[in-house]
């Protein structure tokens, strides 16, 4: 690969400056030699802009957004400022292995599909624990909604594909943008969407590459359990979810108290 293209690591962020100063070390520490990272601050925030102006690199560019706008959008608006031809999402309380970039576009340059999306294994990594996720990486041609939702039993975390495991051709996401505004499921959201669109394929590298932090307590918006809006989002995205990976994306919404959806309205869903 004589000439690297430039790959634009997208970061939104939003209050906390010392998870995000973990997130660019790991990019800027990568493997894969042509990179740019662009921080997307979402909304007023002193204390993120005080911290960046310590960081002293050329390849750093921030974004600062005049109001607060929500993961999707700052995405969005990260997006549209990288000047890279690849872009990789990397969100603040995340990290990268370094390698990762660098396998992934060796996995892209494979691939014969128009836009490769490549996604990779992660670390889910909390206080407590750390696992690899998901336990079977994803191969096409398995839809990738069946692939999101469909479990084996009990214990089966589904196929987790986290946003900073993303990464996609600029040109792919400037025509299938992040739904703006949407509160939840951002990632789900873009993948059962674009997976649809001509010239799409998706590929997982079988390495964990990314460190994914969970249950450490901090309020993040994929741990709000909202089943009405899970259901109404289901709802919208019928047209490119299976019958069968409709019904299993149900069930792994549906949170198991008092306030579940009940059985009628699941049947109204999955007959939608």
């Amino acid at each position: 690969m004589p000439d690297l293209p430039l790959v634009s690591a997208v970061i939104p962020t939003r209050g906390r400056p010392d998870l995000l100063s973990c997130a660019i070390r790991s990019a800027l520490r990568q493997t894969w030699m042509h990179m740019e990272v662009v921080v997307v601050v979402d909304g007023p925030d002193p204390a993120t802009a005080d911290y960046l102006d310590t960081v002293v690199d050329p390849r750093l560019r921030v974004v600062f957004l005049a109001e607060r706008c929500g993961g999707s959008d700052a995405r969005n608006a990260g997006v549209r400022a990288a000047c890279g031809e690849w872009i990789a999402f990397l969100d603040d309380d995340d990290e990268w292995l370094p390698e990762k970039i660098e396998r992934q576009m060796r996995a892209a340059v494979a691939m014969p599909d128009w836009f490769p999306v490549v996604s990779c294994r992660l670390i889910a990594q909390s206080p407590a624990s750390s696992r690899i996720l998901p336990p079977r990486p994803y191969r096409q041609p398995q839809p990738v909604a069946d692939f999101l939702f469909c479990r084996t039993g009990l214990r089966d975390p589904g196929g987790v594909v986290q946003c900073s495991t993303l990464l996609a051709p600029r040109e792919l996401l400037l025509a299938v943008p992040f739904q703006s505004g949407l509160p939840m499921h951002q990632d789900w959201d873009w993948l059962v969407r674009v997976a649809s669109y001509k010239g799409v394929g998706l590929s997982m590298v079988p390495q964990p590459l990314s460190i994914w932090r969970t249950e450490d307590k901090r309020p993040t918006i994929g741990r709000s359990a909202d089943w009405q809006f899970s259901l109404s989002w289901i709802r919208q995205s019928r047209p490119f979810i299976s019958p069968t990976g409709c019904a299993a994306a149900i069930s792994a919404s549906a949170t198991p108290c008092s306030s579940s959806p009940s059985a009628a309205a699941i049947r109204n869903v999955s007959s939608a």
